[in-house]
């Protein structure tokens, strides 16, 4: 079964007060941000597969939106990889969770020869819930995203209860109004289909398209009620998704019936409203999937003159700020 590895070869280091939870897990405040790194077997024994960490923040001083922000890597990859972009969510004031959850089968690798349109969408269901719906996948619901969210959520609340984020459960299960899911390669894909089955906020898709290799569509990239929460960036040279295949699917789910694709290197903020994003831009890092990695893998994003990601505004308007 087709894998797709992503390594990490900067070390993030944060300066602040580093305070251990007593369950192995711990918080760091630096600056305005807190930073929580939370074992999910932590918060739920049950959970026992795919046990990297995730990486929580929030503003402890200013005002806060009440919305939460869940980003979920790509394949084989985990949180710290991503800590630029919830970062910055929680920096415009979101609640921000960079989840782990169960991601070593590369879906489109699985499923995209399979001609089966219901493929992607029956295993990115299974790894959400839990339901046995896949032969490619192999999720319980101890481990489906689902519960990792619900538990990680209770577990935060318990810890940090004046942060408030019980506010994100609805009898015990994800408050989907209040949440914005994101996510990179397969963790894109993902929280597309989230966006499809439940009514979140807002679902944003960094480098990825779910395609099948004889030209028919995923069946559920033909859901257009959904189109108008789903909003995508991606590189044209990306080395996973064909260019093509992303402009297919995005016009399968709807995203074109909002205005043309921008590049976001020359167009300014709010970008024409539109809900399709290209970068041209050369990644910071190079590596065999170097485009596909370089919207949001912190390694890869490109930084201005000062240091600072280049994409910084791109992300503001996907994140709906």
């Amino acid at each position: 079964m087709l894998k797709l590895f992503f390594y990490s070869f900067l070390a993030i280091s944060v300066i602040g007060c580093k305070k251990s939870t007593g369950d192995g897990s711990f918080g760091i405040q630096s600056g305005n941000l807190a930073e929580y790194v939370v074992s999910p077997d932590a918060t739920d024994p049950s959970i026992t597969a795919d046990l990297n960490n995730h990486y929580v923040y929030i503003d402890t001083t200013g005002p806060l939106k009440n919305t939460l922000v869940v980003f979920l890597p790509g394949t084989g990859a985990e949180p710290k990889n991503y800590r630029g972009i919830v970062q910055e969510a929680a920096g415009l004031g979101y609640h921000a969770i960079g989840l782990m959850y169960v991601n070593d089968v590369l879906i489109n690798g699985a499923c995209s020869s399979t001609n089966d349109i219901t493929c992607h969408s029956n295993a990115r269901r299974e790894i959400i819930d839990g339901i046995d719906r896949s032969q490619y996948v192999s999720v319980d619901p101890s481990n489906s995203i689902m519960n990792r969210l619900v538990k990680l959520l209770e577990y935060l609340q318990n810890k940090y209860p004046s942060q408030n984020w019980g506010q994100f459960l609805n009898g015990g299960q994800p408050n989907w109004p209040k949440i914005i899911v994101a996510g990179h390669s397969q963790g894109g894909g993902n929280a597309a289909v989230i966006g499809v089955y439940y009514p979140v906020k807002r679902a944003i898709i960094f480098s990825d398209i779910d395609f099948l290799a004889n030209g028919s569509c995923p069946d559920w990239e033909n859901k257009p009620a959904s189109a108008d929460k789903i909003f995508t960036i991606i590189h044209p040279e990306d080395e996973l998704i064909k260019y093509n295949y992303a402009l297919s699917g995005w016009q399968n789910i709807g995203l074109t019936n909002f205005g043309n694709v921008v590049n976001v290197d020359s167009a300014t903020y709010p970008y024409s409203n539109s809900h399709t994003l290209i970068t041209r831009i050369q990644p910071a890092f190079s590596s065999i999937i170097q485009f596909h990695n370089s919207t949001v893998v912190d390694l890869y994003v490109p930084k201005d003159a000062s240091g600072n990601y280049i994409f910084l505004k791109a992300w503001q308007y996907l994140l709906g700020d």
